[in-house]
Parts: structure tokens; C-alpha cells; sequence
């Protein structure tokens, strides 16, 4: 087998037009993986505008600290462990009746911008929809 492919690659590339065209997509791909690190963005806590090999070290590191399966049990100790750490500082019932950007004011009243951040991971919201969509619909009598 690989000498058939040794045969091949040989073939492919006695042609001038075929070793122009294979080496135009070899570095249409290296500019492709290239830009694709380069263009990466993202914040971290403190609010700080990271780009490239950070932001991709910033996203690894936020997603390694949900990762792993998530049982029912995981599931419920992460909720009501950030259901705990919100209410802490915020009545229930008062951000019930107050506007979404009413409370995300009253988060930044108070949390630090830090805390805000991380009661703002996608995590969060993620497991809060597919939580919700796991139960079943109640029907309208």
C-alpha cells in the first residue's frame, strides 16, 4: 500500500500544473489553520480582550472546568450550588418582577465584575435549557 501511494504522489507531482495546483492548496489550507488561530477573541474575567493562542488557552480553560458528563445528580448539585451563590445577595422574588435589564444592573450592583462573569458562563445557560427541555410540557386544560 504504500507504494502505491508512493506512486501516486509521484505521478501527481511530475506535471507542472499539478505540483503549482497541489502547492496553491497546501498554502490555501496553512493560511486557512493560520488565520483560524489568529482571529480567535474572547475575555476573560477581569474583562480583558485576549486574541489568538491566550483566547484559545482562556476558551480550554473555561471549558475544562465543567467538563466531564453530566449525570442528573451533577446536574442538580451545579443548579442549586449556583442557585445558592445568586440568591445570596439578590432576593428571589424581587428579580421576579423587575425587567432583564433591570436585573442585569442589579447583578453588577452586586457582584464584582468578576463574579458577574462567571454567573455569566455559557455553562449556565446551557444547562438551564437542557434542563428545560428535558421535562416534559404541561398542557393547557
Amino acid at each position: 500500500m504504500p507504494r502505491l501511494m508512493l506512486f501516486e504522489l509521484k505521478k501527481m507531482l511530475t506535471r507542472r500544473v499539478a505540483l503549482v495546483a497541489n502547492v496553491g492548496v497546501i498554502a490555501f489550507l496553512v493560511g486557512i489553520m493560520t488565520l483560524n488561530v489568529v482571529q480567535a477573541r474572547t475575555t476573560d474575567a477581569s474583562g480583558a480582550i485576549l486574541s489568538g493562542t491566550e483566547a484559545i488557552a482562556q476558551t480550554r480553560l473555561e471549558a475544562g472546568a465543567h467538563a466531564g458528563a453530566i449525570t442528573p445528580e451533577r446536574a442538580a448539585a451545579d443548579i442549586a450550588a449556583y442557585q445558592e451563590r445568586l440568591f445570596s445577595r439578590i432576593d428571589r422574588d424581587e428579580v421576579t418582577q423587575m425587567t432583564g435589564s433591570a436585573v442585569y444592573d442589579l447583578m453588577f450592583q452586586s457582584f464584582s465584575d468578576e463574579e458577574v462573569y462567571e454567573l455569566y458562563n455559557p455553562y449556565w445557560s446551557w444547562l438551564g435549557a437542557s434542563r428545560a427541555r428535558s421535562q416534559p410540557r404541561r398542557r393547557r386544560a
